[in-house]
């Protein structure tokens, strides 16, 4: 049964469940669908198993995700590579794909690729 998720910020957002053990939560905003990642975004962490969430999502109806990076402490190249392909998958099923809230170090290294 989904529990409200505590938080000012998220009070009106209903929790589908814990964090996964590879470091994901997902949750639903409004219209929206919310993937919390956490921990490291890299090639033998979560990079995959994050495309094959977004699959899953996709194929459960969801149209606009967000994905919540203010938890992602690492990401290596593998890590930015599958942030585009899940952008791309998004795009290509006629949704809505958004990365918000990166610390720094991963904003810095965003802006690089830009």
């Amino acid at each position: 049964m989904p529990t409200q998720h505590s938080g000012a910020a998220d009070a009106l957002a209903t929790w589908l469940g814990p964090p996964e053990a590879f470091g994901m939560g997902v949750r639903k905003v409004g219209n929206a669908t919310v993937l919390d990642l956490i921990d490291c975004l890299t090639w033998d962490r979560s990079a995959e198993k994050l495309k094959r969430k977004i699959s899953d999502l996709l194929n459960a109806g969801a149209k606009d995700i967000a994905v919540n990076l203010d938890r992602v402490t690492y990401m290596d190249s593998t890590g930015i590579g599958s942030l585009l392909t899940v952008h791309k998958l998004v795009q290509n099923a006629g949704g809505t794909c958004k990365f918000f809230a990166p610390q720094d170090h991963i904003r810095r290294v965003l802006y690089r690729i830009r």
